[in-house]
């Protein structure tokens, strides 16, 4: 039987061994976390990544290799899970790192029954290391949680896409078979959608432990053709998961829909007419709307909270 840990940290890396290390660093050693590396076949900077893995600071990681036929940060994320010894699971990006007493945040929650603690996240930009935009979203969510705010935890348990700043218990994992999808991108949204279904007990908090960085080359690499057909076929199918799952009104305020997957279409992913046409079909054979008053109201206030919590960042 595998010794038990409290906590699991899974950490899917590629070719950013600089910033993996920070992570590392931003850990403390104790032996009730175990930490998974999991390397999806790093092309570049090979050699820093080989004397990470040898240094003595960092004996106490476990580092793993993803040699499956497919590679992703879903299918390292899935490698990390298969190995993870630890009650609760945290998942966190190579590029990012742990906040200063980030232990003593999340270690006040292992003896309790919740599934899921959701932490308020924070970002910086990694050029600059000033406070970015990519966390609002998440923190928001969360404020209106707090707030008591109409449908804030019907959003909290379906639109928190991320899976990194909250722990979750692994047995609500290993129970239901929960596991990333093996695609280029939006790899975790469908994790994290079931997360939020199957969760029972769950708290949210304002306490920071967790810090995700922006860089100009994030999305830049992320463009194109097969990556938005990846990220477009994820959410069909977590359009179909909740349809099947949740009652009319609460999918009604959740449905996809098809202005926001145009605007993807054209302003992320750079797609040509023929493309725009043929989602169009989709979305028609899916019976998807192009517009709904539910996703009207739910974006109206996404960006006035967006842009109230940028005005206070700035202020």
């Amino acid at each position: 039987m595998k010794n038990r840990a409290e906590l699991s940290i899974i950490i899917p890396h590629y070719n950013s061994p600089y910033t993996l290390e920070k992570l590392l660093r931003s850990i403390p050693k104790k032996s009730e976390i175990q930490i998974i590396v999991v390397d999806d076949r790093s092309d570049e900077f090979v050699e820093d990544y080989q004397r990470l893995k040898a240094a003595d600071e960092y004996s106490h990681v476990r580092f793993l290799e993803n040699s499956t036929s497919k590679k992703g940060t879903g299918t390292c994320i899935n490698i990390g899970l298969s190995s993870a010894i630890g009650k609760w699971i945290l998942i966190a990006g190579a590029d990012d790192y742990f906040l200063e007493n980030f232990y003593d945040k999340v270690s006040k929650y292992f003896e309790t029954d919740y599934d899921v603690v959701f932490f308020s996240p924070t970002s910086v930009y990694l050029e600059t290391g000033k406070i970015a935009t990519r966390h609002l979203y998440y923190k928001q969510l969360i404020e209106n949680y707090l707030n008591g705010l109409p449908d804030s935890e019907l959003m909290l348990k379906y639109d928190f896409h991320s899976p990194c700043s909250k722990m979750i218990r692994a047995e609500l994992i290993n129970q239901h078979m929960i596991t990333c999808d093996e695609v280029l991108v939006c790899n975790d949204d469908m994790f994290s959608v079931k997360v939020g279904y199957y969760m029972r007990r769950f708290v949210a908090t304002r306490d920071e432990i967790y810090c995700i960085t922006d860089h100009a080359a994030r999305l830049s690499k992320k463009s194109g053709k097969e990556y938005f057909y990846s990220c477009f076929n994820v959410k069909l199918r977590i359009d179909d998961f909740l349809k099947e799952r949740l009652d009319k009104k609460d999918y009604k305020k959740l449905r996809l829909v098809g202005i926001n997957i145009l605007y993807q279409a054209i302003s992320r992913y750079n797609l040509g007419l023929k493309d725009l046409v043929n989602i169009l079909a989709i979305l028609y054979s899916k019976k998807i709307p192009f517009l709904s008053l539910e996703y009207i109201r739910r974006n109206s206030i996404r960006l006035f909270h967006i842009h109230s919590m940028k005005d206070l960042q700035e202020n």
